[in-house]
C-alpha cells in the first residue's frame, strides 16, 4: 500500500479535474447566456439543460484523456458518465433555477450567512456597483446562482468520475500507476 503515491494521484486528479471543469463551465456558461440572449430558448431550465449537455461532451473528453484512467470502453463509459451527470444536471438546474428566482439573496443572508454569506453578498454588491456591465439584479442573481449550482455539481461529478466512471491512475493497494501495471502485464 503506497499512500503517498495515492495522495499524489488524488491531488493531480483534482487539479486536472479543475482545469477540465473550468473549460466545461466556460462552455456551459457561454451556451446558457447565448441561448437566453438570443431568445431561442426563453425558459431558464431548458437553456440550462441544453448548455449542461454541451459541457458534458467537453467534460467527458477531458476526464477520459487527461484526468482519470480508462476503466471501460468509450460507449459504456459515456453511458455511465451520462447517468451520473444527469443526476448532477437535475441538481444543478434545481439549484440554479431556485436561486436565480431571487432566492440567492435569501440563501446568502439566511442559511449561508454563518459560512460567509454576508461578506459574499457585500462583495457581490461591490462588483455590481463597480462593473455595471455585469447586469441588473436578475442577471446578477442568475450569475451568482450559476456559481453556486456549478460548485454543487462539480463536487458530485468529481466523485462520480473518480469512483464510478473511471479509475484512478494509482491504486491505493498497489501504489503503481495503471500505465506501469499494464506495461508489466504485456
Amino acid at each position: 500500500m503506497n499512500i503517498i503515491a495515492f495522495l499524489r494521484e488524488t491531488i493531480r486528479s483534482i487539479g486536472a479535474f479543475i482545469i477540465v471543469g473550468i473549460l466545461a463551465t466556460i462552455v456551459h456558461f457561454v451556451v446558457l447566456k447565448s441561448l437566453l440572449a438570443s431568445d431561442l430558448v426563453s425558459a431558464l431550465w431548458l437553456a440550462n439543460l441544453m448548455a449542461f449537455f454541451c459541457s458534458l461532451v467537453v467534460s467527458y473528453i477531458g476526464n477520459h484523456f487527461f484526468v482519470f484512467a480508462k476503466k471501460r470502453n468509450h460507449l459504456e463509459a459515456f453511458g455511465v458518465l451520462l447517468t451520473g451527470y444527469t443526476m448532477a444536471m437535475l441538481i444543478n438546474t434545481a439549484v440554479l433555477v431556485g436561486l436565480a428566482r431571487g432566492m440567492i439573496f435569501t440563501f446568502f443572508y439566511g442559511p449561508a450567512e454563518a459560512y460567509g454569506g454576508g461578506p459574499l453578498m457585500a462583495l457581490w454588491r461591490y462588483l455590481a456597483e463597480t462593473f455595471p456591465f455585469l447586469g441588473d439584479n436578475q442577471a446578477m442573481s442568475t450569475n451568482a446562482a450559476f456559481i453556486v449550482a456549478t460548485g454543487t455539481s462539480a463536487f458530485i461529478t468529481y466523485m462520480w468520475n473518480r469512483f464510478v466512471v473511471f479509475q484512478t491512475r494509482v491504486s491505493l493497494h498497489q501504489g503503481v500507476s495503471l500505465n506501469e501495471a499494464q506495461a508489466e502485464t504485456r
